[in-house]
């Protein structure tokens, strides 16, 4: 079973902009993820870089990304319009001066020309099982430019995974389906697909596991 995508999103303001949620998730989520993309990323130094956002989602981890990077021109892709929607308005709030192309696209059929120096995802490889798990982060690797960067957050199992998921099945708000990573299942599709661990990182207080590759 897949996640129910176009259920999610629908109403999405209602259910989760809302100050209580706001305050509770969404900006010590934010806060976290800032704070792993500054130490993934402190050492990255690209001129003029093209960023390649895959399930993009409400696009705040693209910003965070755009921000650090100081990214001139960036692409972001989801298979929910409404979803796209909701991060057009996110970056256009910003104020930042960037070029966004904006794409509704599954990504195991997303065919773009163009490579870019970082192609990042947050919370997309593990909604993708077996074979389709291989091919999710393959489509990363493919339109990154030899030497480029992949930035990957995907959650791990553990008890961090097991309190959020828990907490958030309380209020009504897990709708998820997925299957977490184990840190050998991750590192073993990386060497599948000849990507070098530049850097990675796991926090205390995260579900994820943060992952700076290179493509050789």
């Amino acid at each position: 079973m897949e996640t129910d995508w176009a259920k999610e999103w629908d109403g999405w303001e209602e259910k989760y902009a809302n100050i209580f949620w706001k305050a509770l998730m969404w900006l010590p989520g934010v806060w976290v993820l800032n704070n792993a993309c500054q130490k993934l990323l402190a050492d990255v130094n690209l001129k003029n870089p093209k960023v390649l956002s895959l399930g993009s989602g409400t696009g705040s981890s693209s910003l965070i990304i755009a921000r650090i990077l100081q990214v001139e021109k960036m692409t972001l892709v989801d298979s929910d319009k409404k979803a796209l929607a909701i991060s057009k308005k996110l970056i256009q709030d910003s104020n930042l001066k960037i070029k966004v192309d904006y794409l509704e696209k599954n990504i195991l059929d997303l065919d773009l020309k163009e490579r870019f120096h970082l192609v990042h995802s947050e919370g997309l490889i593990e909604h993708f099982y077996k074979d389709n798990r291989v091919k999710a982060l393959k489509k990363h690797a493919d339109f990154c430019q030899k030497g480029g960067y992949l930035l990957i957050f995907v959650p791990v199992k553990g008890i961090q995974y097991t309190i959020l998921k828990q907490a958030l099945s309380l209020f009504g708000r897990w709708v998820y389906e997925e299957k977490p990573f184990t840190k050998q299942e991750l590192h073993r599709l990386f060497r599948k697909l000849n990507l070098e661990i530049v850097k990675e990182e796991t926090f205390p207080w995260m579900h994820e596991i943060g992952v700076l590759l290179r493509r050789k």
